[in-house]
């Protein structure tokens, strides 16, 4: 699957608002209401959803239990296990699952993207989140240890660079060995693999502006933005074929520093931070022997909220312009309940408005 059909791309939480059934009867048969925003957001007209294990995707915060905290560690929920069940009730959405780096070992997670990829005949695709700042603080130790707490963005970027050559060498290699500082295979048995000649695509997520400069507003936006461009993370991610920007804290209004910015201005930043990482990363794909290009920039501008439409309609176009090959929004906290799956045709119709505003323009 090429990343070049990654246009319009949906993210949600894998996990449901804890007291939420995680299925409702309806016709005599049980629906899961992220079946039913598979099934949505294809008829919508998005090219892909990817679902979030737990605290993966993040999100702006304005403190804690405020009603536009996105923390998604609220429930149970694997991504693919449920993507699994999307791959069933779909036919061409783009299935994703988006984990948390030094979560899980690299090679369990290929076997999982691999797996996702026959059952849905080709349609999976694979996201590393590197949060920044403060956000390991809840995390469990995962594999790496200690390492855990000491986990920011760009740091430490040899872990990210070992994962994603494990998961590529899974993903291409029938029986592939890896020795590295942090990850080892040695022959691994490795099937099922995915029945393409090119392997499912991996990228890595990542958020400018979040940690404590979203807190007190110290060094601002162009802080944020700087050194994301200039973060050795960056020169990791052209060893993927897609790198995702989550622009929601660096953009959102309630930071101390944006409470004034317009939609205008808030455009304008947007693309000079994309037009930023894709000189970084041209620079970065030249240097291992790459094309300018090979890694895609898809640009998760918003959480999907009427009120800040024309915003995000402003920055959409912005990213597209500088040079993002894809838009993506996100699910609003407390949107994706059991009922949804009882109304799938008002779910399309609003997500339809929503892929419609990050269509980009015929060339």
């Amino acid at each position: 699957m090429a990343v070049d059909k990654l246009q319009r791309v949906l993210f949600a939480p894998a996990a449901l608002p804890l007291g939420q059934p995680a299925s409702e009867v309806h016709g005599g048969r049980r629906s899961d209401p992220r079946v039913a925003l598979a099934q949505a957001a294809e008829h919508a007209g998005f090219d892909a959803l990817v679902l979030a294990g737990r605290d993966a995707l993040g999100g702006p915060r304005t403190g804690a239990g405020s009603a536009s905290n996105l923390s998604l560690a609220t429930g149970p929920g694997d991504p693919f296990v449920l993507l699994g069940a999307a791959a069933e009730a779909t036919r061409h959405l783009r299935l994703g699952a988006l984990t948390r780096s030094g979560e899980r070992h690299p090679g369990v997670v290929a076997k999982a993207v691999a797996t996702l990829d026959v059952t849905s005949f080709g349609r999976a695709v694979h996201l590393l989140a590197i949060r920044s700042g403060s956000s390991a603080d809840s995390r469990e130790d995962g594999v790496l240890g200690d390492r855990a707490a000491e986990w920011e963005l760009g740091l430490p970027v040899d872990v990210v660079g070992e994962e994603l050559a494990v998961m590529k060498a899974m993903l291409s290699t029938p029986a592939p060995s890896f020795s590295g500082m942090h990850f080892q295979l040695d022959k691994a048995w490795n099937e099922p693999r995915s029945l393409r000649p090119v392997p499912p695509p991996l990228g890595l997520f990542v958020a400018p502006g979040g940690g404590p400069a979203r807190q007190t507003g110290a060094g601002g936006f162009k802080a944020a933005a700087e050194a994301l461009a200039m973060a050795p993370v960056l020169e990791i991610a052209v060893a993927g074929e897609l790198l995702v920007l989550d622009l929601r804290d660096a953009l959102v209004a309630g930071r101390p520093d944006r409470r004034d910015a317009s939609p205008t201005q808030l455009a304008t930043d947007a693309a000079n931070l994309v037009s930023a990482i894709r000189l970084t990363l041209d620079s970065a794909a030249a240097s291992s022997g790459r094309l300018p290009g090979s890694t895609a920039i898809l640009a998760l501008i918003g959480t999907a909220l009427p009120a800040r439409r024309a915003e995000l309609a402003a920055i959409a176009a912005a990213c597209a312009d500088a040079g993002a090959l894809g838009l993506a929004m996100a699910l609003p906290p407390g949107r994706l309940l059991a009922r949804e799956a009882s109304e799938p045709r008002a779910l399309a119709e609003e997500l339809g408005g929503w892929a419609a505003m990050l269509e980009r323009p015929a060339a």
